[in-house]
């Protein structure tokens, strides 16, 4: 595959332009959006003993160079980052800069660091130097969202896995629709920066690494949370490989539980051909304002499908090719949703 900014972090010719583009660093600005100032004392409170720890504590310096007026302009930006200090008006006093400059220099004088975190020195060397500056106040404001840039990054991954592709879909407010078959947690990361996609479908095919998308799957589920009305997943078979050489079914949706629980504005709800079980749709269940439901070829028990009953905002589900459930569960369904129009089920 041809390789550029964008290719999944496990390239070998990947180098990182900034500190935000792995999992561990999204998870940060996401918990600092949850938790704010006190997920920075966590943060520098971690030993560093794995690599995860390193890129925790790099993303905090990062945000603190730009709370203290020295964003790199240069580098990639993080919404969710962008969106904390604007909200917050956060600035850091003397003792976390300096904790930050101390923890930044242990991690800069291990050796070949640099390299075995696929980052540039220079961004090393940029971010010391801007936490050494003196404060300096700042107006701030929240960037425009790029939809250039999103559509380009958008196409570009479809088009690597031989996909004709226009790009997301926009209405009249900039919501977008966003159809992927292949997705990075370096592409997660710079995607999640246009902050309005309302619909998310990941056509997924074979070539996705799975422990990626797991991780990159969460990340875009945090950082649209607050958008998503629908979001459609399909582990899409490929007729053009034998049977036997196909994935087994991506299982990154039990990795996303938490995430597929908290989408307070989500109405629809769709998969096929995962790995889908009871506990997994239970959490999809807790949105509160579910209107659609769509399961198919999936693990659910007659137990868990009737379960679907305590989601009480439910207009319609469909579920098929999931072994053992009958005509008596959907009755049972059809009888305890007060605002449903249909139940479906079929093989």
């Amino acid at each position: 595959m041809k390789q550029n900014r964008y290719t999944t972090n496990r390239s070998a010719a990947f180098v990182s332009t900034d500190f935000f583009t792995n999992a561990e660093s999204q998870d940060f600005a996401f918990r600092l959006s949850e938790r704010g100032v006190d997920e920075l004392a966590r943060t520098f409170a971690r030993t560093m003993r794995s690599r995860g720890d390193i890129q925790r504590v790099l993303a905090a310096c990062e945000l603190l160079a730009a709370a203290n007026g020295y964003a790199d302009e240069a580098a990639g930006r993080c919404a969710l980052v962008d969106e904390w200090l604007f909200k917050s008006g956060y600035v850091p006093d003397p003792a976390t800069l300096d904790l930050a400059r101390q923890r930044l220099d242990r991690i800069m004088v291990r050796e070949n660091v640099a390299s075995d975190l696929n980052m540039s020195g220079r961004l090393f060397l940029s971010l010391r130097a801007r936490l050494a500056k003196r404060p300096k106040r700042v107006k701030r404001k929240l960037a425009k969202d790029d939809r250039p840039g999103f559509r380009a990054l958008s196409r570009w991954l479809n088009e690597s896995q031989g996909e004709v592709d226009d790009g997301p879909e926009f209405d009249r407010r900039g919501d977008a629709r966003v159809v992927q078959v292949y997705v990075t947690v370096n592409a997660a990361c710079k995607l999640i920066n246009y902050r309005k996609v309302s619909v998310l479908e990941l056509w997924l095919n074979n070539n996705n690494d799975a422990n990626e998308l797991s991780a990159a799957v969460k990340i875009l589920l945090r950082g649209w949370r607050g958008t998503l009305k629908a979001v459609e997943f399909d582990h899409v078979p490929d007729g053009t490989i034998p049977r036997d050489a196909w994935h087994p079914p991506y299982r990154a949706l039990t990795h996303c539980r938490d995430e597929l629980a908290a989408l307070p504005v989500l109405e629809s709800f769709t998969t096929r051909n995962m790995y889908f079980e009871d506990q997994t749709l239970r959490a999809v269940c807790q949105n509160p304002r579910l209107k659609r439901l769509t399961v198919s070829n999936a693990k659910v028990s007659r137990k868990g499908f009737r379960r679907i009953a305590v989601c009480k905002t439910l207009e319609g589900v469909s579920v098929t090719r999931c072994t053992g459930i009958n005509q008596t569960d959907r009755e049972y369904l059809a009888t305890r949703l007060p605002r449903v129009q249909y139940v479906t089920i079929g093989d």
